[in-house]
């Protein structure tokens, strides 16, 4: 299998390259002065959604498809990941990227990488 790194990561999936930089450019907007700033609050939120279909244990899922309004509620059940349904739903890896895409290096690459462009925190409740 190949080995995780940038610089094939980004180009094997350039949405993270343009995540890469949309982070980037965003945390520019927190002014050095800023004296209230959460780093975990605004990746968890903001960034680690995009990042989980795109690379790890959550690539390859489909994503769900929009109901039209009116459609009847559907109850919340656990049952289709305890008896594996969940894993039938998964689109096979085609070939050795992908293997890499979804492994657990991969991902902490990718978060790293990108929780290292945030400014540190400062006076929130993670501190």
């Amino acid at each position: 299998m190949i080995a995780a790194n940038w610089e094939i990561i980004a180009k094997v999936e350039p949405r993270l390259a343009d995540l890469d930089r949309l982070v980037q450019q965003a945390v520019q907007g927190v002014a050095d002065d800023d004296t209230r700033w959460c780093a975990n609050s605004f990746f968890h939120s903001s960034i680690k959604p995009f990042i989980r279909h795109f690379v790890g244990w959550g690539r390859g899922y489909p994503t769900q498809e929009a109901r039209p309004p009116g459609d009847s509620w559907k109850p919340i059940t656990f049952d289709h990941y305890l008896n594996g349904e969940e894993d039938k739903l998964r689109r096979p890896a085609t070939n050795e990227f992908e293997e890499m895409l979804r492994t657990p290096d991969a991902y902490d690459l990718v978060y790293e990488r990108l929780y290292a462009h945030l400014p540190g925190c400062r006076s929130c409740s993670c501190m």
